[in-house]
């Protein structure tokens, strides 16, 4: 082999390292942290915590629970069949007493107001936060249920979402409204209801349980497969100092696609929280979810602008002076 074709060879394979170390570094930092949001059970307990006290994610548990006693009570029905029979009762006459059962709407809207104010309690309080972030160490392994399919997971995949169970906020609540003197309240039935949290394509939830069976390998052959791509780029190429130049670019270059593919996952995913959340509070909840990801693009980012820098600089040091004689 000529040294001409020796230095192609090099150089095309160097290119190609340089391109598998670029590609392997963001896989690499995004299965850390699918990793994180599915094996580190206290990373994942902080992150609920946060999501708790975010006033959109209050407002739809609020709403969901008192949905959900509303629908238990029948308040409607009970107060119409009510009035209903204190006019017989009284004997009042016929047109008042076809009018009375019309109270029934405005009463049932005064009793919705009052239980959503106690719910709201419920949830602003400090035994709520200590039941949430118990709940949240449980659930965790919920996730990891629903990740494996198994049928007994308190996260279910129903009618294209995610939905959580949220009884555990509605038989609180109805605790709650018995010690107020609401004793309707004891009318209220253990519940099943649930809040969808994430409308979902089956199929994909299908491919992140295929994910989640690969993640364990994954988070530790991506970092070396980068590792040695370009480690041994550099050893390869002809020129070194060009060939850590062109690494450091292609990360950087990395590091931009990765926050522009979040940019975009962000908006996504807040679409997909935004029936249950509404729009200013999905935004929120999107970007504090992505967050950690994002601070690894900028890292991904920082540190290949970092290393073409150092390659710029030692590439541009002269060479040390012949002796003579």
């Amino acid at each position: 082999m000529s040294r001409a074709s020796g230095a192609r060879w090099r150089s095309a394979v160097a290119g190609v390292l340089i391109i598998v170390g670029t590609l392997a570094i963001p896989l690499a930092a995004t299965a850390s942290w699918v990793k994180a949001a599915a094996f580190d059970t206290d990373h994942f307990v902080a992150t609920t915590a946060e999501l708790r006290n975010d006033p959109a994610v209050q407002e739809a548990i609020v709403h969901g629970a008192t949905q959900a006693i509303m629908t238990g009570l029948e308040i409607e029905a009970r107060t119409r069949g009510g009035l209903a029979g204190l006019a017989e009762l009284a004997g009042l006459p016929p047109r008042t007493s076809e009018l009375l059962p019309a109270l029934s709407g405005p009463i049932a809207l005064a009793i919705e107001e009052f239980v959503e104010q106690q719910v709201g309690r419920v949830v602003e309080s400090d035994q709520f936060g200590g039941l949430w972030d118990a709940s949240a160490r449980a659930l965790h392994g919920q996730v990891l249920a629903l990740l494996q399919a198994d049928e007994g997971s308190l996260l279910g995949v129903e009618d294209g979402a995610i939905s959580l169970r949220i009884g555990v906020v509605v038989d609180a609540s109805r605790d709650l409204l018995l010690a107020e003197g609401f004793t309707l309240a004891r009318f209220i039935p253990d519940s099943q209801a649930t809040l969808r949290l994430l409308e979902v394509n089956p199929a994909t939830v299908d491919t992140a349980r295929a994910a989640y069976r690969a993640l364990a390998t994954s988070t530790v052959a991506f970092p070396i497969a980068a590792a040695v791509a370009l480690i041994g780029a550099v050893l390869i190429a002809n020129d070194r100092m060009r060939a850590v130049r062109r690494a450091g670019f292609a990360v950087a270059l990395a590091g931009v696609v990765m926050l522009l593919a979040l940019q975009f996952g962000t908006g996504a995913l807040a679409s997909a929280l935004t029936g249950s959340l509404g729009e200013p509070g999905a935004d929120r909840v999107a970007g504090y979810l992505l967050a950690n990801l994002r601070n690894s693009a900028t890292i991904i980012l920082v540190s290949g602008v970092a290393v073409a820098a150092i390659g710029l600089v030692l590439g541009r040091r002269p060479s040390a002076p012949e002796q003579l004689g």
